[in-house]
């Protein structure tokens, strides 16, 4: 029951369901990067986000997290996210950017 769940995520967030070129070589392309694209969400779900959102779809993700509006201040040695104060997700923000930088490659 859970991988039909994981079908309908491919399906639904990442549009794995069409075949918009003529060609099977252009289909299977873009078909392969999508499934990297989605291995790289599933990757960060578990890596960088809080316990509560792991199991988030992308769509949620992407209406809470990705659509934020924020002015990007860049310097010679780091770049600054400025979020809005009346930002509802400004704590779970600061979180995911505290575990990005926590990881040591």
């Amino acid at each position: 029951g859970n991988m039909e769940n994981f079908i309908k995520e491919a399906k639904l967030d990442f549009f794995m369901d069409t075949a918009s070129h003529t060609t099977f070589t252009a289909n299977a392309v873009k078909t392969i990067i999508k499934a990297l694209a989605y291995s790289i969400i599933n990757i960060m779900k578990r890596s960088v986000l809080p316990k509560d959102m792991e199991k988030s779809r992308l769509l949620s993700i992407r209406a809470n997290l990705i659509k934020i509006a924020c002015r990007c201040v860049n310097s010679g040695r780091k770049t600054i996210f400025k979020l809005c104060k009346s930002s509802p997700y400004k704590k779970i923000f600061d979180s995911i950017m505290e575990n990005i930088d926590s990881i040591r490659f």
